[in-house]
């Protein structure tokens, strides 16, 4: 496994093994741009579930809006890890070890079988990559077999650093860890689906702004459920469509209720 904290795959996604020049401020510049659009668009309003086990590991979950299309997200999960007693001592998590996933269709086809080749992805998430992405090489994509950046992990760093939540006082109210298998198997979509309902809605959203879709009210989250329904079960049947319904509507589930309370 490497050992990388957050901060390092900021500075240097590829480690020591490479390093190219500008990269490290390029990407600042660049997604800094992005993320401070997308939170204007999401009234600076970001979805998230915290997770831990004494002090040895801290789990954060992430709806990650995308840049482009309305009622998209993309489930990212980093997890914070350390065996060593003089880091769970201090109190935050700087100096620990990080494990990421994401079903971003970027993170997915591109960084997937890298990441997994060098134990960077969260065990119990594996399950939610598809088997392709893990095992077969992204020759086209990603040719030299490099850890690079990836847009969403990138904005939920952002976003942890915006929020303090690499500070271990924010952590006092996370959830026991064993409730983090149940919690994914309900709610993070497996990166196959997220593809496909990521196509669907770029559609359906291409077909409002054109006129050939009507949302008699934009605000109407049932309306517009029903909408990104029917577009998906056009392409595939997805067996996590209840998880965004219900998601979209009025968070009435305890857990989604529980996310709300770190806002």
């Amino acid at each position: 496994m490497d050992k990388i904290t957050l901060d390092q795959y900021i500075k240097n996604p590829s480690g020591a093994r490479t390093r190219i020049t500008g990269e490290e401020e390029v990407a600042r510049n660049v997604y800094t741009d992005k993320y401070n659009k997308l939170m204007l668009k999401v009234a600076n309003n970001i979805n998230y579930v915290l997770f831990k086990k004494d002090q040895e590991r801290y789990i954060i979950y992430l709806k990650i809006p995308s840049e482009n299309t309305p009622k998209l997200f993309y489930d990212v999960v980093l997890d914070f890890i350390t065996t060593e007693d003089v880091k769970k001592r201090i109190g935050n998590l700087n100096g620990y070890y990080v494990r990421f996933f994401s079903n971003d269709p970027n993170f997915t086809f591109t960084y997937a079988y890298v990441f997994n080749k060098r134990g960077l992805i969260i065990p119990e998430l594996k399950s939610k990559l598809s088997p392709k992405s893990l095992k077969e090489k992204p020759k086209t994509t990603n040719p030299n077999k490099m850890v690079g950046y990836v847009k969403s992990i990138y904005f939920a760093y952002l976003f942890i650093k915006s929020r303090g939540l690499d500070n271990k006082l924010m952590w006092i109210n996370a959830a026991d860890i064993s409730r983090f298998e149940g919690f994914i198997n309900r709610w993070v979509m497996n990166s196959e689906n997220k593809v496909i309902q990521a196509q669907s809605l770029s559609k359906l959203s291409k077909d409002i702004k054109y006129g050939n879709v009507h949302i008699a009210n934009p605000e109407n989250e049932g309306e517009i459920s029903d909408k990104v329904n029917r577009y998906t079960s056009r392409t595939k049947s997805i067996k996590h469509t209840k998880m965004v319904e219900r998601d979209n509507k009025k968070r009435s589930s305890k857990t989604v209720k529980y996310v709300n309370k770190h806002y």
